[in-house]
């Protein structure tokens, strides 16, 4: 038996049973290393529950030396998703860009995505990073370690380093939450860098 979408389920009904085994035995997603998909519902979502605060109308959830790690916006009626949660060299193990996900799955335990629910587990029980766009308000958690400080929006609260945020409300203001020096700013490794690297300006 073969895992598949409704999409796929069609496509593979006509090939040879010796070219789904040939699929099975080699998954596109791990020869890629990345699984790719579209996040979205067909409402405008307000409000977000993250690490057990609210925000409404909040661009930025959670900053990173002015970089993005969680946004949340709107266009035409459609809820827009970012996020960029990085491994310990800074590229990401996570990224989002309206609504469009690519998870590295390399050092995964498990997935579970359709197209208004994701949730990624690095290791058996602990969770990654969820998002539940099927609840009002919509949920987020997600753990990520930068630099060897452990950042933690769990479904109660939210922990960095000795700080412990929970039941407050974010309404109207462009960033929750902001982590580092105003006046250094991150830039993300590309391939773009003759050494590419996370560095700071």
């Amino acid at each position: 038996m073969i895992a598949l979408c409704p999409t796929h389920h069609s496509q593979l009904g006509k090939l040879s049973k010796k070219r789904c085994y040939d699929l099975k035995v080699n998954p596109r997603n791990a020869k890629l290393g990345i699984l790719r998909g579209e996040l979205g519902t067909d409402r405008e979502i307000t409000a977000f529950r993250v690490g057990g605060n609210t925000y409404v109308n909040t661009p930025n959830v959670f900053t990173y030396f002015g970089r993005t790690i969680l946004g949340l916006g709107t266009r035409n009626g459609e809820t827009l998703i970012q996020a960029y949660i990085p491994d310990d060299t800074m590229w990401p193990d996570l990224k989002i860009v309206n609504n469009d996900v690519i998870v590295n799955t390399n050092d995964l335990w498990d997935i579970e995505f359709k197209t208004n629910f994701l949730r990624i587990y690095k290791k058996k029980s602990e969770k990654f990073f969820a998002i539940d766009l099927r609840k009002d308000p919509a949920t987020i958690e997600f753990r990520l370690q930068i630099a060897g400080k452990l950042f933690y929006f769990g479904p109660e609260h939210t922990n960095i380093e000795e700080s412990t945020l929970k039941n407050n409300t974010f309404e109207n203001v462009f960033t929750g939450i902001g982590y580092g020096n105003p006046h250094l700013r991150l830039q993300w490794p590309t391939f773009a860098m003759l050494h590419p690297q996370a560095t700071m300006f």
